[in-house]
């Protein structure tokens, strides 16, 4: 469970990498472009709304994965915490 977790955990830190780097090349890239008069197209509002409806999916599935390895990890968490219990219990047991 926990190469699940670590997994998950760094498949998410790479698509995070990958969603920033791509979100704001595409933002820098809407604040250059100019109309025919020369003026910039796009206020700095306008490109970030741009960029945020274009990219929205892509958030959301890094959110989803995000929260999917910290409910694994606090899980594998939990599961270890009970594990040691019922070790501890065991040598109780069997110390007698």
């Amino acid at each position: 469970m926990e190469d699940m977790v670590v997994n998950l955990r760094s498949s998410y830190a790479e698509e995070q990498l990958v969603f920033d780097r791509d979100y704001w090349l595409r933002l820098v890239e809407l604040k250059w472009v100019k109309d025919l008069d020369g003026k910039k197209r796009y206020t700095d509002a306008t490109a970030k709304a741009i960029c945020d409806n274009e990219f929205f999916e892509k958030e959301l599935d890094l959110i989803v994965k995000k929260a999917t390895y910290e409910n694994l990890q606090n899980k594998a968490k939990k599961i270890v915490e009970y594990i040691n219990i019922v070790k501890i219990a065991l040598k109780k047991d069997f110390s007698i």
